[in-house]
């Protein structure tokens, strides 16, 4: 159950940032990055609870969070060049 919270929750999350972005619910850039910067969050959580026994899927997990941000922070990018173009 954890490991499906650890993975469901920050991709509910992007789907929940690209959403807010198509629907133009965002005021300004701060709140576009909160929730870019809770999934960073996440990563940093995963690497720090490592253990020598769950190194492998923490690692995994951290660069699953790493790509997900990179994903939101595009799309933040693109929705702030068309929102202030």
């Amino acid at each position: 159950m954890l490991w499906f919270l650890m993975i469901t929750l920050p991709l509910i999350l992007v789907v929940a940032h690209v959403v807010l972005l198509a629907t133009n619910l965002y005021s300004s850039v701060k709140p576009a990055l909160i929730i870019p910067a809770i999934i960073v969050v996440y990563c940093g959580y995963s690497i720090i609870s490592v253990s020598d026994r769950d190194a492998l899927p923490a690692i995994v997990l951290a660069a699953y969070y790493l790509a997900l941000t990179v994903f939101t922070l595009r799309r933040s990018y693109l929705w702030y060049s068309r929102r202030h173009a």
